[in-house]
């Protein structure tokens, strides 16, 4: 007997791309959207439009890249990596005002094991375990549910007259046709 006797929700795909673009869009760049505003002057309704435009396309470049990824069955491998990367990157804008260009890149790739013990802290550890690891454990945790597909599943009868379901080949259906396949 379990502890907790949770059940995995079973979502569909596109939801669940949709949901974690969201999440990473929306709650993993508020510290982006944070500097913006006071950077933005959004005295005109054109500003308004802008700034507000701002996280749709980050849900849109995110559920994009998940998309593509999830062709090749990698989209909880890539929306873990985005959260981790997001989580980690907010964290430091938000605390120490950084904005993570290629030079930053470029400095963390070049960062020794001692400095980066130095900015290891309880805040640190605690942040990303709530938005990173958390969310990570979220993404793996869910079920997606299999599209029902007409070749997989049960064919519809249109198709089960022409002998579709019984045989994949396609020679049912032409000696159905009495096209003089033997």
């Amino acid at each position: 007997m379990s502890l907790l006797p949770l059940r995995r929700p079973v979502v569909s795909r596109t939801t669940y791309l949709i949901l974690f673009a969201c999440y990473i869009g929306i709650c993993l760049n508020l510290a982006f959207y944070r500097q913006v505003f006071p950077l933005l002057p959004v005295n005109s309704l054109h500003n308004w439009l802008v700034f507000l435009s701002m996280p749709i396309v980050a849900i849109s470049v995110m559920n994009i890249l998940t998309t593509l990824a999830s062709f090749l069955k990698l989209d909880r491998l890539v929306i873990s990596l985005f959260i981790l990367l997001s989580a980690s990157a907010q964290y430091f804008i938000w605390n120490f005002g950084v904005v993570i260009d290629r030079s930053m890149i470029t400095n963390i790739l070049d960062t020794t094991p001692a400095e980066s013990f130095a900015l290891l802290s309880g805040e640190m550890i605690a942040v990303l375990g709530l938005s990173g690891v958390l969310a990570v454990f979220v993404a793996w945790w869910v079920k997606i549910r299999k599209p029902a597909t007409r070749w997989r599943g049960d064919a519809p009868a249109q198709y089960r007259r022409f002998g579709a379901a019984d045989y994949s080949g396609g020679r049912a259906v032409l000696q159905r046709l009495r096209l003089g396949v033997p």
